[in-house]
């Protein structure tokens, strides 16, 4: 991913690093921090069977959190899934998982402008869900496969651990 900033940068990209107080270019460093020190993005059921030790997570799939874990990386969730997690665990006090505390392998990642252009290289035929098409975007903005069991996303273009 480049860090370099045209004069002409998007309004959202702009608003998003006012909102962090940093400038564009700081804002791009980060995420391009956040791309070179990640190994994966997991989907929701993905990101929740890592999270709880969940014996649905395939082999491969949780090999890749352990190969993350043990190179002190991160897999992203985005927050899209985030809040598919929060949908779904809502009603269960123990499944309010501190995602913030560095020592968990899973980190958010956000939805930002760049990420919904990448929808383009993501075919709406090949992955109809608009989440798991953000997900797929994410991993694929990212350079990074997407862990996943969800049959679309296995048989499309994006590359994908299970």
């Amino acid at each position: 991913m480049s860090t370099e900033v045209s004069n002409e940068q998007p309004a959202a990209l702009k608003a998003k690093a006012a909102a962090q107080g940093l400038t564009v270019q700081d804002l791009l460093k980060k995420l391009a921090h956040k791309a070179a020190e990640s190994t994966g993005v997991a989907d929701t059921h993905a990101g929740l069977w890592y999270l709880f030790g969940d014996p649905r997570l395939s082999m491969a799939a949780k090999a890749s959190f352990e190969t993350a874990a043990n190179s002190r990386r991160k897999i992203l969730l985005s927050v899209i899934s985030l809040a598919e997690v929060i949908y779904y665990v809502r009603e269960k006090p123990r499944s309010r998982v501190g995602l913030h505390d560095p020592d968990h392998v899973p980190e958010e990642a956000p939805v930002t402008a760049e990420i919904i252009e990448a929808l383009i290289d993501v075919p709406r035929s090949d992955i109809p869900d608009m989440p798991d098409s953000i997900v797929a975007a994410t991993a694929v903005y990212f350079g990074v496969p997407t862990i996943s069991r969800d049959a679309r996303i296995r048989v499309s273009k994006v590359q994908t651990v299970w």
